[in-house]
């Protein structure tokens, strides 16, 4: 009896021991809730940040959120989930996760996407004036979570719901110019910038200024100056057009049959003073062309300058008067110039280095490629290479790549964005050697294709296909490869 006794407290002195040593907290890691996991909550995205545990097992960090789950590599510390809808609260689980698959430590976060681009502006803005009365319209802005339009005028504030654009304001004094100030609005609040008119009610005499909302630099492209009046006595008319001269170039005008400009001053900075004249008929009607100026955009992006008219007065006949002209203003915003971008671009890690293939875009709006290195080192390859391999590199360790397209004034893409890790082709555990180890990881990673939730963590194992690249599948020729190199190896 008192053997067996014996034999029952060491089995469970056994026993206990190896539990101790299976929940050893030293394996157990930090576990991510010791972490601090930074939330950044932009315009229909969040980005998640986070600096790895210093911890000997730690592989991955596993995040499960916003419908999918992602497998971040050692070292990144970054994670973007794109394509959210703003307002809407999203949970994200992160877990560390070891080399073996094990579960160290998880955390849960929240964030919220939010909309901080504002609306662009109303465009074609113009008043109507009437007897004690001013018909405000304008088109509104193309923006997908547009809410309302704002105007503010002399008695206060009106919004008026998108797809409106119009508003009648009354109750006005004859004779007086009033200024109104429309503002688009989105769903977020975000207010785009005002819109000026100045009108002066029972005038009827209206110059409305149009052009184009955008433009690119370097483009040119006119404003045009139209008068709208009912009376049949003004024969001349005088106007000065403002401009910011820092953004914008004036390269001349073009009169229109009926109507001769007999003055233009452009010698103040930011400014066109023109002074016209009706061929012995009255300028009268709607929509008639007074002048059409033109401009040339400077270099800048997504910049928005204001046209303005000043001091615009008209002349009638035989009495001589003069009397004040009503008009808009045009906002104009210059845009960098877009050009297309490189696709079916191609990772080839190697020892020390990493290979890029791409293909290049058609078309002659570019010359060259622009690829950058982690933000700081940058390279240049001439148009159709469509290849280049970036030395001096520490494998396992990850690099990200700007593959951008150049034009011959130097804009550049938007650009497209790809991570790679160097390393010894077969090496997918970064550890200097090709071993079992690697073969095991390769055939844990089975089967495993692009696009899979599981490709993350394995798609350092895709090193070879059927035309001797990475083909976007773990598969037997993957293995193989591992296999042969540790042959040669040994």
């Amino acid at each position: 009896m008192q053997k067996r006794n014996l034999y029952k407290k060491t089995g469970i002195f056994l026993m206990l021991f190896l539990l101790l040593t299976f929940i050893n907290p030293s394996s157990a890691g930090t576990g991510i809730a010791d972490i601090n996991v930074s939330v950044i909550e932009s315009d229909g995205q969040i980005t998640l940040q986070w600096q790895d545990p210093d911890n000997s097992f730690f592989a991955r960090v596993k995040i499960t959120g916003a419908g999918k789950t992602v497998y971040v590599e050692k070292g990144v510390q970054q994670a973007v989930f794109a394509d959210l809808i703003n307002g809407i609260e999203y949970s994200f689980r992160l877990s560390i996760i070891s080399d073996t698959g094990v579960i160290l430590g998880e955390t849960v976060v929240f964030g919220i996407p939010r909309d901080e681009t504002p609306p662009g502006p109303v465009s074609n803005a113009y008043g109507i004036p009437g007897d004690g009365c001013v018909l405000l319209k304008w088109n509104d802005p193309v923006d997908n979570d547009l809410d309302r339009i704002r105007i503010a005028g002399p008695d206060g504030v009106i919004d008026v719901d998108k797809g409106v654009e119009r508003l009648l304001i009354d109750g006005l004094d004859n004779g007086t110019e009033y200024r109104f100030v429309i503002i688009a609005l989105d769903t977020s609040g975000n207010e785009s910038e005002g819109v000026e008119i100045t009108s002066i009610p029972g005038t009827g005499i209206r110059i409305h200024l149009s052009g184009p909302g955008t433009v690119i630099s370097g483009q040119t492209f006119s404003i045009t100056m139209d008068v709208y009046t009912s009376r049949t006595d003004m024969y001349a008319i005088q106007a000065v057009l403002e401009y910011d001269a820092d953004y914008f170039e004036y390269l001349g005008y073009d009169e229109p049959e009926n109507i001769t400009v007999v003055r233009e001053d452009d010698s103040s900075e930011g400014s066109v003073k023109i002074f016209v004249v009706g061929n012995g008929v009255p300028i009268t009607g709607q929509g008639i062309r007074m002048v059409t100026l033109k401009f040339k955009a400077g270099t800048a992006e997504n910049y928005t300058g204001c046209f303005r008219l000043e001091r615009a007065l008209a002349g009638t006949a035989p009495f001589g008067e003069q009397i004040p002209v009503a008009s808009n203003s045009v906002n104009i915003t210059i845009s960098r110039i877009t050009l297309p971008e490189v696709s079916d671009v191609i990772v080839l890690p190697g020892n020390a280095a990493i290979s890029l293939t791409w293909i290049d875009p058609p078309g002659n709006e570019y010359d060259r490629i622009l690829i950058i290195v982690n933000g700081t080192d940058s390279y240049i390859v001439e148009k159709g290479q469509q290849s280049i391999t970036i030395p001096d590199l520490i494998n396992g360790e990850v690099y990200q790549f700007v593959l951008k397209t150049v034009d011959s004034d130097g804009n550049t893409s938007q650009g497209i964005t790809i991570t790679g890790i160097p390393g010894i082709l077969g090496d997918v555990n970064y550890d200097g050697v090709i071993n079992a180890g690697d073969l095991a990881i390769a055939a844990y990673n089975y089967m495993t294709r692009a696009g899979d939730p599981e490709w993350e963590q394995a798609r350092h194992c895709d090193v070879t296909g059927e035309n001797g690249k990475p083909d976007g599948i773990v598969d037997i020729l993957d293995i193989i490869f591992i296999a042969k190199k540790m042959l040669e190896q040994s």
